[in-house]
């Protein structure tokens, strides 16, 4: 796939949301719970497509901070091949400072978050979201839904006294090379998961999850244990939040992968080795042979 790009500086429609075209701006939101958004009211600036909200449309609104529509748009691309993506987005009538970017319905205000995953901060964040200046943000997303969907919403809730703006330039989207592990570095087990998996802390002992103690039962000469777990997390919140995102780009094709989620269903994740038809019995086979080799002899 190369590299897409819509261009919105030079317009001569507002190119809104066909299935037939595969792009274009949507009136609701993927992202769950939905956001309901104004498309009539898009108009064009001479740099882009913008709308201005001033509270007046019954889609704005504010209970708490977990559950709020500030507006702003949303723009969708179709026909998206599973895989890793560099996102630029251009925006204008509004900054950094004033706006709000989300993709395929991640948390904004995680993504661009910098750390470590873990209490220990044994996990870095490798990958996160960043403003390259005031109008223009990336992100390193691994996309398997086959759209990409760029937000943008005000940081506020727009009122007549205080009108806020979102507007884009611009919208790439650039496929990432694979990298290949190198081939001198140990192979390593993932373990993503919630306060079950996690690594506690010496102040939180004795409490201890079994994704810090697994490594005991391997050689770690041999093979890497990393725990991307924290407490009270689901499949949901590991997505929004990066975390899932961070391993997908950190992990490489030769890198076995181990993920225990309880709160995951057949429903919810198409993690085949959840599942119980023989494909599934099949690849829990395998992966179960991949670390028998890496186990510590008694």
């Amino acid at each position: 796939m190369d590299k897409i790009r819509f261009d919105f500086t030079s317009a001569d429609k507002i190119p809104l949301y066909n299935k037939t075209a595969g792009f274009g701006f949507v009136s609701e939101a993927s992202a769950l719970p939905s956001r309901k958004l104004n498309v009539k009211d898009i108009f064009y600036n001479g740099n882009g497509f913008t709308i201005k909200e001033d509270g007046s449309g019954t889609h704005t609104f504010y209970e708490s901070d977990f559950h709020y529509n500030y507006g702003g748009l949303a723009f969708r691309a179709d026909n998206i091949k599973p895989g890793a993506y560099k996102i630029k987005v251009g925006i204008t009538d509004c900054s950094s400072e004033n706006i709000n970017i989300s993709v395929n319905g991640t948390n904004p205000n995680r993504i661009t978050e910098q750390g470590f995953w873990d209490a220990p901060r044994r996990v870095k964040i490798k990958n996160y979201a960043v403003w390259k200046d005031s109008g223009t943000f990336e992100y390193d997303f691994v996309s398997a839904e086959g759209y990409i969907e760029i937000e943008t919403e005000p940081k506020s809730l727009p009122c007549k006294e205080k009108c806020c703006t979102a507007g884009l330039s611009y919208i790439e989207i650039i496929p990432l090379k694979i990298t290949e592990a190198n081939p001198e570095a140990l192979p390593a087990i993932y373990v993503l998961g919630d306060s079950t998996e996690k690594t506690y802390t010496f102040e939180e002992a004795p409490m201890s999850g079994w994704g810090q103690l697994i490594h005991n039962m391997f050689d770690e000469t041999r093979v890497n244990i990393i725990n991307y777990s924290a407490g009270g997390r689901s499949m949901r919140l590991m997505y929004s939040e990066n975390r899932f995102n961070d391993l997908l780009l950190t992990a490489k094709r030769e890198i076995l992968f181990s993920s225990t989620l309880p709160t995951m269903t057949k429903e919810t994740t198409e993690l085949k080795v959840l599942r119980q038809d023989s494909a599934g019995v099949q690849q829990r086979r395998t992966i179960k042979n991949g670390l028998i080799k890496f186990i510590s002899p008694l």
